[in-house]
C-alpha cells in the first residue's frame, strides 16, 4: 500500500514537530563510545562511576549497550555535566574537549605539556635524547600533574575547613 502526496506530506510534517524525538542508531553508537571511553580514562570501571554519580546499574547499561545503547536524558545530561564534568558538546556531538571547562581535549593536552616541559629541560642545557628518556609518557606527566594539583585541592579544602571551624564567631554590626 502506497501513501498518497497528501500522506507523504503530512508524515514529514509530524517528523518536524517538537517533541521527543528518537537518537538515530549511529548517533547513538557513537554517544555511547564515547561515554565509554569517558568512564574507562577518569573512573577506571563503570562501577566506579554508578557510585559516584549514584546511578542506578540498568541505567548505566542501558548507556553503554553496544548493540541497542539508550542516550541518556537531560536530567541524566545535566548530572553528567555538573558532577562528572563531561563536556555535553563533546559526548553528544564530537566536538571539542571532552572535560568541561578544558580548552584541549585531553590527548592534546597531554602531548602539549609533554613537549613543553622537553623544550624547557632542553632549554636549561639537557641534550634531547636525556630529555626524552627522562620525561615520562604524555599520559603519564599530565596524570601526575593532575593528581597532584588534586591532592593540594582537597588538602587546603580540608585545611580551610578546619580553620573556619576553629575560628572565633563573627561579629554583625553594631555588636
Amino acid at each position: 500500500m502506497s501513501l498518497t502526496k497528501r500522506g507523504r506530506i503530512r508524515r514529514a510534517r509530524q517528523a518536524r514537530r517538537p517533541g521527543r524525538k528518537e537518537v538515530p542508531d549511529a548517533e547513538a553508537r557513537a554517544i555511547s563510545a564515547r561515554l565509554r571511553r569517558y568512564i574507562k580514562e577518569e573512573f577506571e570501571t563503570f562501577f566506579e562511576m554508578r557510585e559516584a554519580l549514584d546511578l542506578p546499574k540498568s541505567t548505566l547499561q542501558g548507556w553503554l549497550s553496544k548493540s541497542d545503547p539508550r542516550v541518556p536524558d537531560t536530567a541524566a545530561l545535566l548530572l553528567l555535566a555538573r558532577d562528572a564534568r563531561i563536556s555535553l558538546n563533546w559526548l553528544l556531538l564530537a566536538d571539542g574537549p571532552e572535560k568541561l571547562g578544558a580548552a584541549l581535549p585531553t590527548v592534546d593536552a597531554e602531548v602539549a605539556i609533554r613537549m613543553n616541559i622537553i623544550a624547557e629541560v632542553r632549554s636549561r642545557g639537557v641534550s634531547e635524547w636525556v630529555a626524552e628518556k627522562l620525561v615520562p609518557d604524555a599520559r603519564t606527566v599530565y596524570r601526575r600533574a593532575a593528581d597532584d594539583y588534586a591532592r593540594l585541592g582537597r588538602a587546603f579544602t580540608k585545611e580551610v575547613g578546619i580553620a573556619l571551624r576553629n575560628a572565633p564567631p563573627l561579629k554583625r554590626k553594631g555588636e
